[in-house]
């Protein structure tokens, strides 16, 4: 018994060549951000190792305003990363059941195999990582009206 595909082989092959292409999008920013967790990462560090006691900025509780913030920010690269990780992850599964399934494939085996563990986490991460960049945002402002006004 052979059978019969409700989905368009036009459908098909844009949503294969879409993940596919996905594939070293998503490579390539996996690597873009490793150097941007790296240089922020050691950035903040180094700004805060070096600062004087004495910058109104950098005191008593303004000084941990920028430590939240920059530990948000590190979070935020790290949901970030993570966002792209699963994102890589789905789209490779993805093409790979397409590449191996067995043809012609039903509507349902595409809609089961579009969504993942991975693409849940995808969206999972992004919403924490504009979550935690807002905080860091909200800290910013914080320990910046705080110097202001101090």
């Amino acid at each position: 018994m052979t059978a019969v595909s409700d989905i368009a082989p036009d459908d098909l092959q844009k949503a294969y060549a879409t993940e596919a292409a996905n594939i070293p999008k998503f490579g390539g920013k996996l690597s873009e951000l490793c150097k941007y967790v790296w240089a922020g990462s050691l950035a903040i560090t180094y700004a805060l190792a070096t600062t004087e006691k004495v910058v109104p900025a950098f005191t008593g509780v303004h000084r941990l305003l920028w430590i939240a913030a920059a530990g948000a920010g590190a979070l935020a690269l790290l949901f970030d990363y993570l966002q792209y990780l699963a994102a890589f992850i789905h789209a490779r599964g993805f093409v790979d059941w397409i590449e191996s399934a067995p043809k012609p494939i039903d509507r349902e085996q595409f809609n089961r195999n579009t969504i993942s563990a991975y693409s849940q986490a995808n969206a999972f991460f992004f919403w924490a990582k504009n979550f935690v960049v807002f905080v860091a945002a909200a800290l910013i402002a914080s320990a910046v009206i705080g110097t202001i006004l101090a």
